[in-house]
């Protein structure tokens, strides 16, 4: 597990070592405002995303196609019990 406060971090991090998933807030400083998750996959990274936000919009209309569309990916309104986390884990690791 390794924690980062920006996107770039982030994108080096994923780079550099073998994830199972990334868990990460939508909003991830330095992400534009479709987030992190549009980030990620831009840069080709298609391992499984957990993507956390206090925007229920996000939850609700969920986010684009084309984000599904290129890897796994999972959105937990904030605040999420420990219960759902397990079960958006277990969703995108299928």
């Amino acid at each position: 597990m390794v924690g980062v406060s920006s996107v770039e971090t982030c994108l080096s991090q994923a780079r550099r070592h073998d994830f199972d998933l990334v868990v990460t807030d939508v909003g991830l400083p330095g992400a534009g405002t479709e987030g992190a998750i549009t980030v990620l996959r831009r840069q080709g990274l298609t391992l499984p995303v957990i993507g956390m936000t206090g925007d229920p919009r996000w939850c609700v209309m969920g986010p684009p196609e084309r984000l599904r569309a290129t890897g796994p990916l999972a959105l937990l309104n904030k605040p999420f019990s420990a219960d759902q986390l397990a079960a958006a884990i277990l969703e995108v690791l299928r």
